[in-house]
């Protein structure tokens, strides 16, 4: 009697990797979302920019008026963007501030993800 060998197979899990993983609306709309969500993390988001003397707000407003040019510029949604700037704006009034982060960043959020789904 001969005794059969099972055939030893590697088990290998393939992972390719597109090198164009995002475009830039989704990483604008990506990048823009987590600063507002860290922002509207309640009382830290309000002691991030309070202790760093409003300068966390200032570049917050900054960035999505970069992001608003480029969208722009890219015919896309620009309206996330907006609130995002007046949220970095009112950032310092306690609820305010923080609905605005929310709104926004929940917006921004979603955009990523329609954007994503194309």
């Amino acid at each position: 009697m001969k005794k059969n060998k099972k055939d030893k197979t590697n088990n290998k899990i393939n992972i390719t990797i597109n090198p164009n993983i995002l475009s830039i609306t989704s990483f604008i709309f990506l990048i823009t979302g987590i600063f507002e969500f860290v922002m509207a993390i309640p009382f830290i988001g309000w002691l991030i920019g309070v202790s760093s003397l409003g300068i966390m707000w200032i570049i917050g407003g900054i960035i999505n008026i970069i992001a608003i040019i480029i969208l722009i510029k890219e015919k896309k949604p620009i309206y996330a963007n907006i609130i995002g700037v007046g949220a970095n704006v009112l950032g310092w009034i306690p609820l305010i501030g923080w609905m605005f982060h929310c709104f926004s960043a929940i917006l921004l959020v979603g955009l990523f993800f329609k954007e994503e789904q194309k």
